[in-house]
């Protein structure tokens, strides 16, 4: 029995040292998109957004990013955010992935990416789940992504 939970715990010991972390950077600009806001009074802001972005990864790979969605904000529950974007990089690779995020406020917040499908190299990307940090400030959101892949 010893030797069998010996056996298990290297074995996750060493898949969890072959995955290969990846850092994504996304970088919209408020002059790429468009953003229409909606005020229940001071119940609740509908932000509606379409946008396009700049995307770089820690593997040297670069593209465009481009998002449809909404927020949500109320001061009982902050921000809700759902985002779905389709990105390409330089070789017409393309991936599809959903942004959620329930954060205090609009301008800071973490979340959850979830990839959907991919083409190409992100044939590999279809159900990662990642998390990301974002900041917006006056005409640009900076988007900080990190994925463990499993190989």
């Amino acid at each position: 029995m010893k030797l069998f939970l010996n056996i298990i715990i290297i074995i996750m010991f060493n898949s969890s040292l072959l995955a290969k972390e990846i850092t994504i950077d996304i970088f919209f600009s408020s002059d790429a998109g468009s953003n229409k806001v909606m005020m229940f009074g001071d119940i609740l802001t509908y932000r509606q957004t379409e946008g396009s972005a700049t995307w770089s990864d820690s593997e040297g790979d670069y593209g465009l990013l481009k998002c449809m969605g909404n927020y949500v904000t109320t001061k009982e529950k902050g921000t809700i955010l759902n985002n779905y974007c389709k990105g390409t990089n330089r070789n017409k690779d393309s991936f599809w992935l959903i942004m959620n995020r329930s954060s205090a406020d609009y301008e800071l917040g973490t979340g959850r990416i979830n990839y959907l499908s991919g083409t190409g190299k992100f044939k590999e990307y279809k159900n990662f789940k990642c998390i990301y940090a974002v900041e917006v400030t006056e005409g640009l959101a900076v988007v900080k992504q990190k994925c463990k892949l499993n190989p």
